[in-house]
């Protein structure tokens, strides 16, 4: 498997059980998997319209995985019939999520990440 589609892996699964739609080791099936597929690009290509992102679905950088499973998740919540609470759970950290992806991931694209050591 590439490594984008190792990344683009990770993010579906990493949505599917932050629903609860799948427990440890689990596998998505086939349509489940396809209706995370296709959220996914629409979400990366949304965030890409709107400027938050620089890049797309078929780049997505390592560092932007955890910001874009939750809001893949927050996406997803209707499509899995999530309760109405916790679905509000999640678009509220989805959208804190989505501030944070902004500020950090669409000024870093394509840049390595470096740290200083004091």
């Amino acid at each position: 498997m590439s490594d984008q589609a190792t990344i683009r892996a990770a993010i579906k699964q990493g949505a599917l059980r932050r629903l609860g739609v799948l427990g440890a080791g689990q596998s998505a099936g086939a349509a489940d998997d396809a209706l995370a597929d296709g959220a996914l690009t629409r979400l990366v290509g949304h965030l890409a319209a709107e400027g938050s992102v620089r890049f797309h679905d078929q780049a997505i950088p390592e560092q932007a995985q955890h910001g874009l499973i939750v809001l893949l998740a927050a996406t997803l919540a209707d499509d899995f019939g999530l309760a109405e609470e916790r679905a509000q759970r999640l678009l509220a950290q989805a959208e804190a999520e989505r501030r944070l992806l902004r500020q950090q991931v669409s000024a870093t694209a394509g840049e390595p990440t470096t740290f200083q050591d004091f």
